[in-house]
């Protein structure tokens, strides 16, 4: 008898190998069991209720053998299951609650909306097997964990804000530095020395150059309570930190430009940067649908562009540096996602 192979949506597939019935997740052996045995495990009396599932078989199968009519009647169930959006009453929890499993891990999306509503649903009102069953898996866990990630975590320790502290320190050594030398005027942006001058690297510096004492206390005050809880929630890399970082402050000094320089002819400062690490933690804080904290971010940038509309500070580079941060990060997910798909990438089922 040829093997019979029949897909059962776009992860998952069935392949019938004499005696017995192999279950592949994109392409990966899963599990493979006696078809008897499977049969006998898995419910079906939900499926005798529906007529809107029925295999197709190849002509040269023959659907008289007695293993192709069982593993057909297995397909079905699994298929009506999978069109239910993988409800774990339709199929035995003893093979949905692990495949469910696998389905997130491969991040089918239908699977990963459901999985932890299946597990508090059956945690809560379940039969004291099943709930046995998901205690012993350590299914419960899996709760707990969709729970932490969704908190807003706060930094204990030196290593939850190690980038932080690290830039704070620069811009402290910087200044010092500039100040003692008297040459932050060198460093600062003004729009007459890059365009008259060509002294491009202003563009850079200023963006960690303070010419007031005042100015750079504020912006460590915020780094201090804003960046380090940023660099604690941030599910990417440090790089992913210091790209919001740099880009937001060089948004921020473009719209310096391309503005009236609110300030007189000249702007220093770290504010646009750390301003767009207020809008990529507000990112963050949607994400993990913590809405009291977006609503509270929301409120102190607010608060603090609106002192920013005073003449001698620019209103334009926190603004723009604001919303710069908010949509590098978005981009930021956007393309790790993309990623995650690429890792996984879709296949022919065997």
């Amino acid at each position: 008898m040829e093997n019979l192979s029949i897909k059962i949506n776009t992860y998952i597939s069935l392949l019938l190998e004499e005696d017995k019935c192999i279950i592949y997740v994109l392409n990966e052996k899963f599990m493979e069991d006696d078809l008897l045995k499977l049969k006998e495990t898995i419910q079906t009396y939900n499926l005798r209720e529906s007529k809107e599932i029925k295999q197709k078989v190849p002509d040269n199968i023959d659907q008289d053998d007695l293993n192709v009519k069982n593993f057909i009647i297995i397909s079905e169930i699994f298929q009506f299951w999978a069109n239910h959006k993988y409800n774990t009453n339709l199929l035995d929890y003893h093979i949905s609650f692990p495949l469910l499993r696998k389905l997130v891990q491969v991040r089918e999306p239908i699977a990963k909306k459901v999985f932890y509503d299946e597990i508090i649903k059956h945690l809560w009102g379940g039969d004291p097997l099943f709930v046995k069953f998901l205690i012993r898996e350590r299914y419960d866990d899996y709760v707990k964990l969709e729970s932490y990630k969704s908190r807003i975590h706060i930094p204990k320790s030196f290593n939850d804000l190690k980038l932080t502290f690290f830039l704070i320190l620069f811009l402290i050594i910087l200044h010092f530095i500039l100040e003692q030398n008297n040459i932050v005027v060198y460093f600062r942006l003004e729009r007459i020395k890059i365009f008259e001058n060509y002294e491009i690297w202003r563009y850079f510096t200023s963006m960690f150059a303070h010419s007031l004492r005042i100015h750079l206390v504020v912006n460590i005050c915020m780094l201090i309570f804003f960046s380090s809880i940023f660099e604690i929630n941030n599910l990417f890399s440090y790089r992913s930190y210091i790209i919001i970082y740099l880009i937001s402050g060089l948004v921020g000094n473009f719209f310096f430009f391309a503005f009236s320089l609110e300030g007189g002819d000249y702007g220093a400062g770290a504010s646009g940067c750390v301003f767009g690490i207020i809008g990529a933690l507000t990112i963050i804080t949607i994400k993990k649908q913590r809405y009291y904290w977006t609503i509270i971010l929301l409120l102190i940038t607010g608060i603090f562009l609106f002192q920013s509309l005073d003449p001698e500070i620019n209103f334009s580079a926190h603004l723009f540096g604001f919303l710069t941060g908010m949509i590098v990060n978005l981009l930021i997910y956007r393309i790790n996602s993309n990623k995650q798909k690429k890792k996984y990438r879709i296949e022919q089922s065997p």
